[in-house]
């Protein structure tokens, strides 16, 4: 209990102000233990940060697995409906974990330099599950005249480029405007993949 109250508090403190802007102290304070008490768990607040990082790729990397098991796996469904359902997905789940979401901004924009390899691989794990995913429905799209031919990767860039604008997005606007700009880079993302008729 105590240790999930310590990560849970330690994510919150990173997520709002990054490695170097979390203190041990307000981790502790948030926790409801002393500040010394953290050293049974982690002897360093490095320790306690890769702990967190850890949880938090495992947390997401569960979310992208449910994702292909879920909502992409309608037979029925077009790949359009696919990818768009996938793109919901995503944004769904960083508006319902704001804290992860936060933490990995962080933790890709200015990740601690003694960690830089570390979270580099991490990062790495993730993109290798969603990059095969989203390629698999490209590849579906061009193979049943949904998408005109192009190189995948070009498609791949496109797409985390509009789930990377809206993750940015969600840091700015509230859920009714981003709903709004989805809707609207959705159609011309789609307009410019799709196989004209």
């Amino acid at each position: 209990m105590t240790l999930q109250r310590l990560r849970s508090a330690a994510l919150k403190q990173f997520a709002k102000e990054g490695y170097h802007g979390a203190s041990l102290s307000q981790i502790a304070l948030e926790a409801g233990i002393r500040k010394q008490s953290i050293a049974t768990y982690y002897p360093s607040k490095e320790q306690l940060y890769l702990a967190v990082c850890e949880e938090v790729i495992e947390d997401y990397l569960a979310f992208m697995n449910e994702v292909q098991s879920g909502p992409i796996q309608l037979e029925q469904a077009s790949v359009k409906d696919k990818l768009l359902r996938v793109l919901q997905a995503n944004i769904g789940y960083k508006l319902e974990h704001a804290d992860i979401h936060a933490f990995l901004n962080h933790l890709i924009h200015f990740p601690p330099e003694f960690l830089r390899v570390h979270v580099l691989q991490q990062i790495g794990r993730m993109e290798l599950v969603s990059s095969a995913m989203y390629r698999q429905l490209f590849e579906e799209g061009m193979d049943n005249g949904e998408i005109k031919r192009r190189p995948i990767e070009e498609a791949l860039a496109a797409y985390y480029c509009l789930i990377d604008g809206l993750s940015v997005q969600l840091m700015l606007y509230d859920s009714k405007k981003l709903k709004q700009t989805m809707e609207r880079v959705w159609d011309i993302f789609w307009n410019g993949l799709k196989k004209e008729a």
